[in-house]
């Protein structure tokens, strides 16, 4: 699939996780995540089953010993403890876990992003404005994988020779070597690009940047009247400052040159899978199905599940579905891959 149709998938997953905060919503998230990341060609590490269960459980008692509402009281502790004295609540307990759970499944569903998309494709999305950004980001995803690489080298030389860390002094005789090795591939690095012409940048305009400061101003000053006054005027002048602000964005772009190489269009099947997502998020968003949001104050309750939403979610399945159908199929009698 395209790229712009995975990053839509990875916004509207964490829109949905997060508006819907519920736990029957949350594991059927988590398991379109899952889902996902097994049917779609890539990286398929194994997710530490530690971090699904360390998130809710550190959010059961995080929220447990700062928010003391509710019915069902479990215990007490002493007032006179600081932050943390009063009643600990089932109903605090319950809501702290599903705020961990829903922090988990965003952790799941960007991965599955971040395995999916290369991150060539990713600095194609970006803005021509932003093609420096882009640029820089492209170069630290790619270098950080040859880091650990070269680390794990650097641990196993210092091992045969009978090197072994017990403290933080101990790790100097590798984090030197590792500097030193990165600084010397960011110098040559550095001389390859500025022999190919990356180090010619164009100079921003007078009016473009005005655009860019003028829209920055008025989206700060809608957010304080919000935040001091509320109603639709905040709001009005958010929406303004964004609008110019994506404006003098969009023509400081025209002033930088970029060539694509084997450049991916939208294709069919890419639209198709694209307006799914949004059908499927947009209904879920904005209120179709009522508040899915789970809220267990002031009495913790049963949650109940609505199937309308459920089978909006699973529509988000479009993206690995579609890119398990695209793949060939293995010839008869041939072995199948090794994963």
């Amino acid at each position: 699939m395209n790229a712009a149709v995975w990053l839509a998938w990875a916004l509207a997953g964490a829109a949905v996780t997060l508006s819907a905060r519920h736990p029957l919503y949350a594991l059927l998230m988590l398991t379109i995540a899952l889902i996902s990341r097994e049917t779609s060609p890539g990286d398929r590490r194994a997710i530490s089953p530690w971090l699904l269960l360390t998130l809710p459980l550190f959010g059961a008692v995080f929220n447990a010993l700062n928010a003391h509402v509710g019915d069902t009281v479990l215990l007490r502790l002493p007032e006179a403890l600081p932050l943390i004295g009063g009643p600990i609540t089932a109903e605090a307990l319950a809501y702290g876990a599903v705020s961990g759970l829903s922090f988990a499944v965003l952790l799941v569903w960007f991965g599955v992003f971040v395995a999916r998309v290369p991150a060539r494709e990713l600095a194609h999305l970006a803005p021509r404005s932003f093609h420096a950004v882009a640029l820089v980001v492209t170069l630290a995803l790619g270098l950080a994988p040859a880091t650990r690489t070269r680390l794990r080298e650097i641990q196993a030389a210092q091992a045969a020779r009978g090197h072994r860390p017990r403290g933080v002094r101990d790790w100097l005789p590798l984090w030197v070597p590792l500097l030193v090795a990165g600084l010397e591939q960011a110098s040559q690095l550095a001389e390859a690009m500025m022999a190919r012409g990356y180090a010619s940048a164009t100079r921003l305009r007078r009016r473009d940047l005005a655009l860019i400061v003028a829209g920055l101003i008025l989206a700060a000053l809608g957010g304080g009247a919000q935040l001091t006054q509320g109603g639709y005027g905040g709001l009005a002048l958010m929406a303004l400052g964004l609008a110019v602000f994506l404006l003098g964005l969009a023509l400081s772009g025209r002033a930088v040159a970029r060539t694509r190489y084997r450049d991916r269009g939208m294709r069919p099947a890419d639209w198709m899978v694209l307006a799914l997502i949004l059908a499927a998020s947009g209904a879920v968003l904005f209120g179709a199905f009522g508040t899915l949001a789970w809220d267990p104050y002031p009495t913790l309750f049963m949650p109940s599940f609505q199937l309308g939403a459920g089978l909006c979610m699973l529509l988000l399945l479009a993206p690995a579905a579609a890119g398990a159908l695209a793949q060939p199929a293995p010839a008869a009698g041939a072995p199948a891959p090794r994963t």
